[in-house]
């Protein structure tokens, strides 16, 4: 919209002159109202620069936090006899132990089936800080386990293209991936299938080793296996009572008893009467014997 400057200069000496008749304090009202806004403004500029500051403060120290912590295992051996919330005693722990958070926000895994612990992220700081609780058998961190698998597939002549039980693309499902649960499980439970040969040779029935038992299958890997899960998987089969416990992992390392979650988990399963099979692996004489032995388990 064009203005004449003339007529914008006469309307507004028209405007005062008509406002100083009517409200001699106008003009000074006028100059109050927007200095109170100008100031209200500035305030409100303020507030959301210092809210805007606090958030990136907080947000680098979440950050920074997520890159520096680091899952560990807290083993505290066997469950007390006598009332005790495991649950509560590993989170007045972790409120000792963890800086400016809460262990809701930290805690992984509560052992408190079977036998005592918890798994949970820590920085170095906070894992120091566990060296002062009493109770505590061992710390330590939670590594990646390897699988053992093998080529039988492939051996067989069971091609990708070969129908199979279908997989269930679900974090809620039990089934495997690769198909090595599928034949140690037929290895184990599979029926009776009568005229069975290899090409002519060793004919007869193969079956699985108890063909009238049942299975309970326990997910502790998704694309890794970490310990910390393993053991959360050995607390709930041996609390449910199984008979025995087969697991096809391996440590890459040579570790003690008490910073094995195999051997914690294993030991464990043997004061309930529960036998506990791990394999070897399938290297020949590139067996770590020793690794083994050490897990009291046995060879397949």
């Amino acid at each position: 919209m064009c203005c004449d400057p003339d007529a914008t200069d006469s309307a507004s000496d028209e405007d005062e002159s008509s406002s100083d008749e009517d409200d001699p304090d106008f003009v000074i009202t006028a100059v109050k109202v927007i200095w109170l806004t100008h100031s209200t403004m500035a305030k409100f500029l303020s507030y959301t620069f210092l809210y805007l500051l606090i958030s990136n403060l907080s947000l680098f120290h979440y950050c920074a936090f997520a890159d520096d912590s680091k899952e560990y295992i807290v083993y505290m051996g066997a469950l007390p006899k006598s009332d005790y919330s495991p649950l509560a005693h590993h989170q007045s722990i972790l409120e000792q132990v963890l800086e400016n958070r809460l262990p809701s926000d930290s805690l992984v895994h509560s052992y408190k089936r079977s036998f005592n612990g918890f798994a949970v992220k820590l920085t170095d700081r906070e894992r120091k800080n566990l060296d002062s609780i009493e109770g505590i058998v061992s710390v330590f961190p939670s590594r990646t386990l390897s699988f053992h698998t093998t080529r039988s597939w492939d051996f067989m002549g069971f091609t990708e293209n070969v129908e199979r039980v279908p997989t269930v693309k679900s974090e809620d499902s039990a089934r495997d991936l690769g198909g090595n649960g599928t034949h140690t499980t037929s290895t184990a439970v599979g029926n009776l299938v009568q005229n069975v040969s290899f090409y002519g040779l060793a004919q007869g029935n193969a079956r699985g080793a108890v063909p009238s038992a049942r299975i309970a299958v326990y997910k502790a890997c998704v694309r890794a296996c970490k310990e910390a899960n393993v053991l959360a998987a050995f607390d709930d089969a041996i609390s449910d009572g199984v008979d025995i416990l087969s697991i096809s992992l391996r440590s890459k390392i040579t570790l003690e008893y008490f910073i094995q979650p195999i051997a914690i988990g294993s030991f464990h399963a043997m004061q309930k009467c529960i036998l506990t099979i791990n394999s070897v692996g399938n290297w020949g004489s590139s067996i770590n014997w020793k690794q083994c032995s050490m897990d009291a388990n046995c060879g397949s």
